[in-house]
């Protein structure tokens, strides 16, 4: 398994295991964290930092479970918080529907291709599927839509 992927499959646990942080916590000097009142949140998430190698520490601080790190690994464990909160990494291109079914299409097609992606509940966007854009020829290759999508976005493009 590469980092890439391995970084997919952790990001897709988390994101399918998780629900957003209580609260956040930030020093300059001893780094940042978030709190969580359900303990098995803050212990899914020290999961897949220690997975991605993110020094951390668990405690219990005015009856949360807190997950801190230091300020040099903050950008590699906010990408993981941002997928624990619910929202797509950063580095990810989405594809957003008024419907369940044609989200559900998109997704099973990404499966079938064996393409990491995460399909999210309607949210006032509609029916999303989210993949890191270092699998978007991947995603074109398994979706005529998307395909035509880029085409698109390509030829305006070259115009500008």
């Amino acid at each position: 398994m590469t980092p890439t992927s391995k970084s997919a499959a952790v990001a897709l646990l988390v994101a399918i295991t998780l629900s957003a942080c209580d609260f956040r916590y930030s020093s300059e000097t001893a780094g940042h964290g978030v709190g969580f009142e359900e303990p098995a949140t803050a212990e899914a998430l020290s999961r897949a930092l220690t997975a991605e190698q993110i020094p951390h520490e668990v405690s219990a601080r005015d009856g949360l479970s807190v997950v801190t790190w230091t300020v040099e690994h903050d950008a590699d464990a906010n990408r993981i918080l941002r997928v624990v909160e619910g929202r797509p990494p950063e580095d990810t291109r989405s594809l957003c529907f008024g419907s369940e079914d044609r989200q559900a299409r998109l997704a099973a097609s990404l499966d079938r291709h064996g393409v990491p992606h995460v399909a999210r509940p309607r949210h006032p966007d509609g029916w999303c599927v989210h993949w890191s854009k270092d699998v978007d020829d991947a995603v074109a290759a398994a979706d005529a839509n998307y395909r035509q999508i880029r085409e698109l976005e390509r030829s305006r493009g070259a115009r500008q």
